[in-house]
């Protein structure tokens, strides 16, 4: 009898020893990188708090970062250039850990919502060049307070959230009358990322060749989501929405890739009876009868035509009548052209009335391409008749 509880603990030793001394898996956190408009020293302290809590979660043994430094120096390697995932990999096999995780901080300003922060970080196999997880969120907060939010990421990173940890990869060409658009090779394109369930929205960074047109956008979770792209037609200024070409589309996000194409609506350059492309201190937003444009007659209006001639665009035209400060009106014009240029009679405006004109172009198959931005107002040019 003895000799069998013996042998009953042997057999339970041989199962059970194994577990209690099972060698956890040795990870190295890099500083994480930030957007230009967040603090350079949030990269190491998130980093050295994203350590902490993955040694709290018992699943990690985190390589010290004065270790990494000094086993990166003897190897005379440098993090500062070390952007790409192939990088990274070669990164983890000179420090000879299992993983790599590596994060990033940006911040959009929202004005009167305050300052939005996005923190991402995920975690690659070193052996098999694998994303194995991403930890993910956002907070309306101070810069100070994100090292609070570095838990969620460890538990998104270890699964203790019950994340699925399974992401896809969206990718398509950016259209415009249906062909790629050349030429916006040195031109940031702007990815905004909504889940329309949760109405979360987020700004991943996007791969983008200007050669071919096609975007790429890695590790997205399955969900339902609407895409909006954008870019400046002009370099030399700031993006917003009277110089952008922008596009979006809504879809479903399966565990595989998807092909989302985008077709571009650009902004139509109006050459009369203004510049579109100056700023001016007109009231662009024709919700008040002050501070409008100030015209006579004959009202003459141009701008350059858009597309190409075998795209055959016509412009669809309205000029409407409103009263302030209902903003109630009738339609003066409705039309359709191929010309890039009209001219109108009107009648003289009252104290309580002013004029809108807004223009959209298309092309022959019915597909628009291009829409009247004035300041920030999309579609529409408000003026009076003196």
């Amino acid at each position: 009898m003895k000799k069998y509880i013996l042998f009953v603990l042997l057999i339970s030793l041989l199962f059970f020893v194994p577990l209690y001394g099972q060698e956890k898996t040795s990870v190295a956190v890099l500083d994480f990188t930030t957007g230009s408009n967040v603090s350079p020293g949030l990269k190491s302290v998130l980093a050295l708090q994203l350590s902490h809590d993955l040694v709290n979660s018992g699943k990690f043994r985190v390589l010290d970062r004065k270790n990494i430094d000094a086993i990166l120096k003897e190897q005379g390697f440098s993090l500062q250039d070390c952007a790409t995932d192939e990088c990274i990999i070669q990164v983890g096999k000179l420090l000879n850990t299992q993983r790599m995780v590596t994060g990033n901080v940006s911040m959009m300003d929202l004005k009167e919502f305050g300052k939005l922060y996005a923190v991402t970080a995920m975690i690659s196999n070193v052996g098999t060049h694998i994303i194995e997880a991403i930890g993910s969120t956002q907070c309306f907060c101070r810069e100070d307070e994100l090292i609070g939010v570095m838990e969620k990421i460890a538990d998104d990173l270890t699964g203790r959230n019950g994340a699925k940890n399974k992401y896809s990869l969206i990718e398509g060409t950016l259209l415009f009358a249906g062909r790629p658009i050349p030429g916006v090779i040195n031109q940031e394109i702007v990815v905004n990322l909504s889940e329309e369930s949760s109405n979360e929205i987020s700004v991943p960074p996007a791969e983008y060749d200007g050669k071919t047109s096609r975007y790429r956008i890695k590790n997205i979770k399955p969900a339902r989501y609407r895409i909006d792209i954008g870019f400046d037609t002009r370099v030399e200024n700031p993006l917003n929405a009277y110089r952008t070409c922008n596009g979006f589309k809504v879809f479903d996000l399966s565990q595989n890739t998807s092909n989302q194409d985008i077709d571009f609506i650009c902004p139509i350059h109006l050459t009369k009876p203004i510049d579109n492309r100056i700023k001016t201190n007109i009231n662009p937003h024709a919700h008040e009868c002050s501070n409008t444009l100030d015209l006579k007659n004959p009202v003459v209006i141009s701008w350059d035509p858009i597309g190409k001639p075998e795209d055959n665009v016509y412009y669809k035209v309205n000029i409407t009548q409103q009263k302030c400060p209902t903003n109630s009106g009738k339609y003066i014009y409705q039309g359709t052209t191929q010309k890039t240029q009209l001219t109108f009679n009107l009648p003289p405006s009252t104290q309580n009335e002013y004029y809108s004109f807004s223009l959209k172009a298309f092309t022959l198959s019915g597909k628009e391409i291009g829409q009247l931005s004035v300041e920030t107002a999309q579609g529409i040019l408000s003026f009076k008749i003196k």
